[in-house]
């Protein structure tokens, strides 16, 4: 199985990053050694793909290897990302975005591109889930591209780690059973809680 992770870098996610990457982190870790993962950041500088591995051999993402800058081209990040997966061609795929806020600086895909790519996913029985980052309408981005309600969710600040923890079982029932990934009212309370640092 191919897992892909697309992580919006723009400046706005500052103050969640440590936490982003942390929860990134632990969630390759739960996933079975042999899944392979492709990760890549994005913001109007730049598209950076940094890592490309089996889970096995994944190295922990720290702030060395990206900061938040810029803006949010989250139509052309997605397309970029998904067009790789589909040369992949591997019979099962996920994509994860991470993301806090709305697309602002795309130029290459519009979102009824990306909701066809959507579309044509499903069709394989592929999976993309919507990941808000303490981003409460995450709900209208996905809506916009094709993704359902139940793939996907927003995690508050401090409920990063709880939430991809579920998301890693998830991942790995797919990648067992093919079982779709569905974001459940239980998870959504434990993610929708502020937690005190």
């Amino acid at each position: 199985m191919n897992v892909y992770i697309l992580l919006d870098r723009s400046g706005s996610m500052s103050s969640l990053w440590n936490e982003a990457i942390g929860s990134i982190n632990g969630y390759v870790k739960n996933l079975t050694p042999a899944t392979k993962i492709h990760l890549a950041v994005f913001d109007n500088i730049s598209y950076d793909v940094l890592r490309d591995c089996k889970a096995k051999d994944w190295k922990d993402l720290t702030d060395k290897d990206a900061l938040p800058r810029g803006g949010t081209p989250l139509y052309d990040s997605c397309g970029k990302i998904m067009s790789t997966a589909e040369a992949a061609k591997s019979k099962k795929t996920m994509l994860v975005v991470m993301t806090d806020g709305y697309e602002n600086a795309s130029t290459e895909y519009t979102k009824e591109a990306i909701k066809a790519k959507v579309e044509a996913w499903d069709k394989k029985d592929w999976e993309v889930v919507f990941l808000g980052a303490n981003f409460d309408k995450v709900d209208d981005v996905s809506k916009q591209v094709g993704v359902t309600r139940d793939k996907t969710i927003s995690y508050s600040q401090g409920t990063f780690n709880v939430g991809m923890n579920s998301l890693a079982v998830s991942t790995c029932t797919y990648g067992t059973t093919g079982e779709r990934v569905k974001f459940d009212d239980t998870i959504r309370a434990q993610t929708s809680k502020k937690v005190e640092s």
